[in-house]
């Protein structure tokens, strides 16, 4: 038979391990997916194989300064670090005091002192570094909410763009009705990401004439489409409080602007997406992230794995059979669930010792 490349083909792997067809396996299917989805927790919980350090950016938004957390994929299981990127980390300072000590003290290594001193100083040095120094936030992480504290003053640590509203507004040309953006006819725009950007259509001029954007030029005039995502729309265009406005986020792509009604009123203007510089933080995560099994399929053929699920499987065949137990069937055939059930626990006891003597983590050295 193939190896188990999905959760069907495991099951299958499961009950043939067991001894199906040639016998019955006296367990519903609904059992069966609740002790395939035990095993899977318990793999991923415990064995090394089933995740990966990884390192995960994130784009600061006024969401998050808000909020104080940033949401975290579901994936991820336990947070180790963050370390904050702004435009003005990415240089580094030869004058640090860190590293006119550390240079100062191996200049003098030879001469004055042994290298268990200089250990010492550098362990000394990053304890206080890991205290004071405000570039190592800290943080908890709650696995069940995917929410990610950090305890910082966000509004001084981290930089966002500022909200922006254009007036939009429309004008008659020699070659037809134009917007204008902030009085420029068919302007081009720069959008800083993370960013929320309200095109103002109360003017009068704008009556009839929706605002609407598009990957393509010119829209659904030239068999585009409208593009919606992050895009709100409110009041009708011409009296106030009209506006179409969009959040731009990193997957933001660039755009074209026209009217859902009239064609060419956007000319070829471009509104493009960009990290503008000192209006940007990102957050590099350090964290330990499951491996998707739906993903890389391989994980269904782990060793490990099919044996645990089988064994579940077989402890919840024995669980059924325990009110049998006793039974004298035709021909003198006597159930023995006791024995399965007996099996099957010392088995999963024994994948369990496995499973945390090789692989479980010390109980502090994950921050969530």
């Amino acid at each position: 038979m193939a190896k188990p490349n999905s959760r069907a083909t495991l099951i299958s792997y499961c009950k043939r391990a067991l001894g199906h067809p040639v016998i019955e396996i006296n367990v519903d299917d609904d059992q069966v997916d609740d002790r395939v989805d035990e095993a899977l927790q318990f793999y991923q919980e415990y064995h090394a194989d089933a995740v990966e350090k990884v390192y995960l950016k994130h784009l600061v938004t006024k969401t998050d300064q808000t909020n104080g957390y940033i949401t975290i994929p579901d994936l991820v299981t336990n947070v180790v670090r963050l370390m904050p990127l702004q435009e003005s980390n990415l240089s580094n300072n030869m004058f640090d005091i860190k590293y006119q000590v550390m240079l100062n003290d191996m200049h003098s290594l030879g001469f004055m002192g042994q290298m268990y001193d200089f250990k010492m100083k550098m362990n000394h040095l990053a304890m206080l570094d890991m205290i004071l120094d405000a570039d190592e936030k800290h943080v908890d992480f709650n696995r069940h909410q995917n929410r990610l504290h950090v305890h910082m003053d966000w509004d001084v640590d981290t930089d966002t763009p500022e909200d922006e509203t254009i007036t939009v507004k429309v004008i008659a040309t020699g070659a037809g009705n134009k917007y204008t953006l902030n009085g420029v006819e068919t302007g081009s725009l720069a959008l800083s990401i993370g960013g929320t950007y309200t095109f103002d259509q109360s003017d009068a001029s704008n009556n009839g004439h929706p605002f609407r954007f598009s990957i393509t030029e010119n829209g659904t005039h030239a068999s585009g489409t409208e593009y919606t995502t992050g895009v709100t729309t409110f009041g009708t265009p011409g009296q106030a409080g009209a506006y179409t406005r969009i959040v731009v986020t990193e997957s933001t792509p660039t755009l074209y602007y026209y009217c859902t009604n009239h064609s060419a009123m956007g000319g070829n203007a471009k509104l493009t997406p960009e990290l503008t510089p000192g209006k940007f933080t990102y957050l590099v995560i350090e964290c330990y992230r499951i491996v998707d099994p739906d993903t890389f399929t391989d994980v269904y053929n782990d060793y490990y794995l099919k044996r645990y699920a089988t064994a579940l499987i077989k402890h919840q065949w024995g669980i059924n059979l325990l009110k049998f137990e006793g039974m004298q069937m035709p021909g003198g055939v006597t159930f023995n669930g006791r024995q399965i059930f007996d099996d099957a626990r010392e088995e999963i006891e024994k994948l369990t010792e496995e499973a945390r003597l090789n692989w479980e983590e010390p109980i502090d050295f994950y921050t969530g």
